[in-house]
């Protein structure tokens, strides 16, 4: 009986180990599986001028500590532009933070929109063309 509630023990205590360790961190995370965090706004979420973007993006996403922020109404029709800035610091797995200020005009039709973030792409090339789109709502 002493010998079964130890083997029932160690297998719970392993299986609680295995679960821990599958639990994973957004924030932990390497530049070769994620080139771009956004902490907020979150995707869906509502945003009413003026509004904070941030978040945590691999170095090559800037020139000279930078890169553009669009805001967009439903159809594509671009009502803001911004500069996601370098906050200075590094993220575990070599992110760096950011951080824009949005301002904006609400739409008067419809109140969904799209936040788009683009890596700085001085030259244009399509090989090296990235960006992270997320919907929002207008409040």
């Amino acid at each position: 009986m002493k010998k079964v509630i130890i083997l029932l023990s160690l297998i719970l205590i392993l299986l609680g180990g295995y679960f821990h360790w599958q639990k994973k961190d957004p924030l932990l995370i390497t530049p070769s599986t994620e080139r771009i965090i956004l902490s907020k706004p979150l995707s869906e979420e509502y945003v009413s001028d003026p509004f904070i973007v941030a978040g945590f993006a691999h170095p090559d996403w800037f020139i000279n500590n930078e890169f553009p922020v669009t805001l967009t109404n439903w159809d594509g029709l671009i009502i803001s532009e911004a500069l996601a800035i370098y906050t200075h610091g590094k993220h575990e797995g070599g992110l760096m933070p950011f951080s824009a200020t949005v301002t904006f005009e609400k739409p008067v039709y419809n109140d969904d929109g799209f936040l788009i973030l683009a890596r700085t792409n001085p030259t244009r090339n399509s090989s090296i063309s990235e960006h992270h789109e997320i919907r929002i709502h207008f409040k």
